[in-house]
């Protein structure tokens, strides 16, 4: 894997294309458990993407975003949202439409 992109907010790793990426906090602050540790995973597609987010809440996860379309991103961004035992934001992200 390798660093396939850089963002202003975020490292995007890969092989081709995006596989997982590390990004900073949206509000601003300083990145801490909690508040912007954001791991994000890419998924094969939507099904993976619900199967992450309810796998997730059954294994101690809380919520932080339902699964479902993210337009603003990418008219086929479908992603979810949980926070992690030690307060990390993990999401699964698939830009398949289906």
């Amino acid at each position: 894997m390798r660093l396939i992109a850089e963002h202003e907010t975020a490292l995007d790793y890969g092989i081709n294309r995006f596989l997982f990426s590390l990004e900073t906090p949206t509000d601003g602050e300083i990145a801490t458990p909690g508040n912007g540790t954001h791991i994000a995973f890419e998924a094969k597609d939507r099904a993976m993407v619900a199967a992450f987010h309810e796998q997730g809440l059954a294994n101690g996860g809380r919520y932080a975003g339902r699964p479902g379309l993210r337009p603003q991103y990418d008219p086929n961004d479908y992603a979810a949202f949980l926070i992690d035992p030690d307060g990390n934001k993990i999401e699964a992200v698939t830009y398949s439409a289906i």
